[in-house]
């Protein structure tokens, strides 16, 4: 995610989740197209890294292109993270 995405991700926004991706994760969206950057969140969310991996395999697989592609497979690693706060009464 090129630092453009990161800033229009955040701004003005609190921050609750966030997902740490190499690019052959982040080819979901940006090579792939399976969905939008919030739709990538929200698959981790629901389905865990591995739910996003799976898709990543599969788009892989059945891409017309794959045996032309540098690499049948690329790295694709996902690391999921929920951010909580403790509530305005201190506890």
């Amino acid at each position: 995610m090129t630092g453009d995405r990161r800033a229009e991700a955040c701004t003005g926004r609190r921050l609750r989740r966030a997902v740490l991706l190499t690019d052959g994760a982040s080819a979901a969206v940006a090579e792939f197209g399976l969905f939008d950057w919030a739709g990538l969140l929200d698959v981790v969310t629901a389905e865990g890294p591995d739910g996003l991996i799976d898709r990543v395999r599969a788009a892989e697989r059945d891409h017309p292109d794959r045996r032309r592609r540098p690499k049948a497979a690329d790295d694709a690693s996902a690391v999921y993270c929920e951010f909580t706060r403790r509530d305005d009464s201190g506890a």
